[in-house]
């Protein structure tokens, strides 16, 4: 039924949960998984003469120890899977850019991520993808 599933990560308890359905989803289907984070640069403050590359760059080590633990818990399933860090706007890059560039079928994302406080039921990024997404999009709660 799918044969590749994107699985948003972003640190956050309920993005583990979406990990842990999405690996059962590809045992049962034989599936396997993209495994995407994404170093969000646009809530970044840019004042004039000051540097935004240091506080790119601790967002990004933050995004890479989030998917060593995603990492972690796929190395002990019998799933293949592949990482995907990348900076820019998640809500595009999990919405448009991964699924045209990996034909995934299937996206399974938190409904709510780290930012829950910035939105009431439906996280931003969970809203957005969940809108423009052209594949099946899972949120899990």
């Amino acid at each position: 039924m799918f044969e590749k599933i994107i699985v948003a990560i972003d640190g956050s308890p309920i993005s583990y949960r979406a990990l842990d359905v999405s690996m059962e989803l590809a045992l049962k289907f034989d599936s396997s998984i993209e495994l995407v984070s994404i170093v969000n640069t646009n809530n970044i403050p840019v004042s004039v003469g000051v540097s935004y590359m240091p506080m790119v760059n601790d967002l990004e080590a933050q995004t890479k120890k989030h998917l060593k633990v995603a990492e972690q818990q796929l190395k002990n399933q019998e799933i293949e899977y592949n990482v995907i860090c990348e900076k820019g706007d998640p809500r595009v890059f999990i919405s448009t850019e991964v699924p045209k560039n990996t034909k995934a079928d299937l996206i399974v994302l938190g409904k709510k991520g780290k930012h829950a406080l910035e939105t009431f039921f439906i996280g931003s990024v969970a809203r957005y993808v969940s809108e423009k997404a052209e594949i099946p999009v899972l949120l899990v709660d």
